[in-house]
């Protein structure tokens, strides 16, 4: 088995997303989710394995895009990646404690769908030792400055969407928000905030 830090996926039809330098893997795809699972497939075959992923594609609420170069492309919802990678060993990629799993495209982690999205990805791709999968609900920008390494895309506005599993798949709850007791009694959430 051979431990790698970051496997980047990205959209190689699209104009924005080139190569990182920090890369371990890089693998520019040009098909659909079927020939990307088998590509992944042949790292599980060979003992591959990372501590984090990125996926660069195009985005929409709770989808990715693959194969897009400027037309309609391979949209895939949660329920897409649940037929097309479920009971494939995919989350051998990620057999790493806490291992991350980014899915950088534009609205991927917006509603409807973003939030199952992610849950579905961490629940298949990090189940092995467990991780958190997340995604932004904004769109997204090209880095601005050439000089600097391409291939990173910037989050000007909105949030993020994430979703942690243990071991097995299970997934972590979110930790209920501590609200402290305000000054002078004001005990209203605005005062809280």
């Amino acid at each position: 088995m051979k431990l790698l830090d970051l496997l980047y996926i990205y959209d190689a039809t699209i104009d924005f997303a080139e190569d990182r330098d920090d890369a371990s893997l890089t693998i520019a795809h040009t098909g659909n989710l079927v020939d990307l699972v088998n590509k992944l497939t042949g790292l599980v075959s060979e003992g591959t394995f990372f501590r984090r992923g990125v996926v660069t594609t195009h985005g929409y609420p709770g989808n990715i895009i693959l194969n897009s170069g400027g037309k309609i492309g391979d949209l895939i919802d949660a329920s897409g990646i649940r037929k097309r990678c479920e009971g494939r060993n995919l989350h051998r990629l990620f057999l790493y404690p806490g291992a991350r799993l980014y899915f950088n495209g534009c609205e991927v982690g917006a509603e409807p769908g973003g939030k199952e999205f992610v849950t579905t990805a961490a629940q298949i791709f990090l189940c092995g030792l467990g991780g958190t999968a997340f995604a932004m609900t904004s769109n997204g920008h090209p880095f601005p400055l050439p000089f600097i390494n391409s291939g990173h895309v910037v989050h000007f506005g909105g949030g993020v969407v994430s979703t942690t599993v243990e071991a097995g798949g299970s997934v972590v709850p979110e930790a209920p928000i501590d609200w402290p007791d305000p000054p002078g009694g004001r005990d209203n959430v605005g005062n809280k905030i």
